[in-house]
């Protein structure tokens, strides 16, 4: 630190070293940001993949044992027969996934360390704020995409009067199961959520969030569909009748955001702020996605994202049923477990965050500095089955209390 005899200032490597000093908070600032803001980073399971066993992750999966004896009218010996019994030998088996890491990296804007302390400051809240939320999105991006795309069940809400089983493709311990084809016919109701969830409970038996009374699975729709769910005649009537009655619980159910804290009837639900939307499925009926962002110039000086009218007027959008913590797990080399006196799980972060202030000949002086970041993860099917990937059309103007057809947003227009 360099004075000249009446004013004290900070010189370049000082405002670096000051900034470097701020990296525990960021990282640790951040790490809560995800905690608290995606929807989908508590749906995995954290875990770390160890160097030196290669880098192909492999997780083998234990299903059901093939007891090789009768569910519909078991066979019994009579006692006084039982004498050196053959008995069936039951049979078990294992499903093995694999999954491989993979490295993403960014980097903020340059950031001008030649200027008092208070602007320094003034610029580190904001690249602190903008890191947060830029991060979150791109990892909550990246688990949903993988849902997206390793789900081993899916369902394509079809056109009123036909079957719910025409638009549900997969099976148990499937991964990376194909939609039915076609675009949905129909928005996604309650009834249809409640009979998808019972259905699976039932027939894959996994083992689900919450204990006793408190069993259920989990919805993540976008914040449209989230509130059009609680307006459906089965959860309004309920939730009303409840009320009336005094029930704390159907008034937080009414009241509240979303049903994140509500369990009713045996489902949860989330909301995903920026869902995946389209218009369009390719030949084997994947959605074509819309990114929600359009990278465009501001009034004075760079770039930013602003939000693609394509995006927010599409027709159809995904949501996300979860059964089982355990459908997947999010791996991160076992390294990155903080810095300094902030621990967390190296799940929920994954990678390096640093501050960069490197002399070279576009920057001889030190003048600037910026933020580096990395994320390393695979991301590993475990049940993959357990995660439901599912289609439905978008009824913004008019949602119906059962499966009648809707308007769609083009016809809302006039």
């Amino acid at each position: 630190m360099a004075t000249d005899g009446s004013t004290c200032e900070l010189q370049p490597a000082d405002y670096a070293q000051l900034i470097s000093d701020q990296n525990t908070r960021i990282k640790l600032a951040i790490v809560k940001h995800i905690a608290f803001n995606d929807p989908y980073s508590n749906l995995v399971i954290q875990d770390n993949f160890e160097s030196g066993y290669g880098e192909t992750q492999t997780y083998a999966a234990t299903p059901r044992a093939a007891m090789n004896q009768s569910l519909t009218e078991p066979a019994f010996t009579p006692y006084s027969e039982s004498c050196q019994l053959a008995p069936p030998v039951a049979k078990y088996g294992n499903y093995n996934y694999s999954s491989v890491p993979g490295v993403l990296e960014g980097q903020s804007n340059p950031i001008c360390v030649r200027q008092q302390y208070f602007a320094v400051e003034r610029l580190l809240t904001q690249s602190i704020e903008m890191l947060k939320r830029g991060i979150t999105s791109i990892m909550s991006a990246d688990v949903r995409a993988n849902f997206l795309n390793l789900s081993g069940t899916k369902f394509v809400v079809p056109a009123p009067g036909a079957a719910p089983e025409s638009g549900l493709t997969g099976s148990e311990w499937a991964v990376s199961a194909a939609f039915a084809g076609g675009l949905p016919g129909d928005r996604l109701t309650f009834q249809y959520a409640k009979w998808l969830a019972d259905l699976l409970k039932y027939d894959y038996e996994p083992e689900m969030f919450g204990e006793g009374a408190n069993v259920h699975a989990i919805l993540v729709t976008s914040q449209e569909l989230n509130d059009a769910l609680r307006t459906d005649a089965p959860v309004n009537n309920t939730l009303v009748a409840s009320t009336t009655g005094g029930y704390k619980d159907g008034h937080d159910g009414l009241w509240r955001y979303a049903f994140i804290d509500s369990n009713f009837r045996g489902l949860k639900f989330a909301i995903d702020p920026k869902p995946l939307r389209f218009n369009q499925v390719d030949g084997s009926g994947f959605p074509i996605l819309l990114e929600p962002y359009l990278q465009v110039a501001t009034n004075a000086a760079g770039l930013t994202w602003k939000t693609n009218s394509a995006w927010q007027n599409a027709s159809f959008e995904v949501s996300f049923l979860f059964l089982s913590p355990n459908a997947f797990s999010r791996l991160t080399p076992q390294r990155y477990s903080g810095e300094g006196e902030a621990k967390w799980p190296t799940g929920m972060f994954g990678g390096e965050l640093e501050w960069f202030n490197v002399k070279e000949s576009c920057n001889r002086w030190g003048d600037f500095g910026w933020f580096q970041y990395r994320i390393i993860r695979a991301v590993q099917p475990q049940a993959p089955h357990m995660t439901v990937a599912i289609l439905s059309k978008r009824c913004r103007g008019a949602f119906t209390d059962n499966t009648d057809t809707c308007l769609d947003l083009s016809d809302l227009t006039a």
